[in-house]
């Protein structure tokens, strides 16, 4: 008879923490269900159309949200150049970069720094972002600049379009 006395509270035991994790799980499960809405939930999505393939409707995006679409310069169009970097590293050379707002198929940068009498020019091609274009960078090293203010012009030519960029930048 003692036996049986003392199995009941052990038996009431392994029930009640049965509950209790089951409890704890269906919380779980309920509440991330409530948090990530299955997308293949409503009835009329059927297994050709669901929303996460290609559709062949129109996209309902605004007209003020839609990315900038890049723009290719009509023939003898001004481009639109500006140079984002001209600055000297620590290892001694001279970074210059630049920006074109327009897609380019083709063309050129012409980078001419100016010093007193001293000029020096390079040339560099275009290369195109996805919503721009740019020159592909020019690095000069510094031992062939003398010290004080360089006046840097960069023209972009492409085609029948030409684009001009202006600053300067003290060695």
């Amino acid at each position: 008879m003692k036996n049986k006395k003392s199995k009941k509270p052990l038996i009431l035991t392994i029930i009640c923490v049965a509950i209790a994790a089951f409890a704890v799980t269906a919380f779980f499960v309920l509440r991330n269900s409530e948090e990530e809405p299955n997308p293949y939930a409503n009835p009329e999505d059927s297994f050709l159309n669901r929303p996460d393939q290609p559709s062949d409707e129109p996209s309902h995006v605004p007209d003020n949200q839609l990315p900038e679409q890049p723009t290719t310069p009509a023939p003898g169009e001004s481009l639109s150049v500006t140079i984002t970097q001209a600055s000297t590293t620590p290892d001694g050379i001279l970074h210059i970069t630049s920006r074109i707002s327009s897609i380019l198929e083709s063309g050129t940068c012409h980078l001419t720094l100016t010093h007193g009498n001293t000029t020096i020019t390079r040339e560099a091609d275009i290369f195109n972002n996805p919503q721009s274009a740019t020159c592909q960078g020019f690095a000069i090293p510094t031992d062939e600049l003398s010290s004080g203010t360089w006046q840097i012009n960069l023209r972009v030519t492409s085609g029948d379009s030409t684009g001009l960029a202006n600053t300067e930048v003290s060695i």
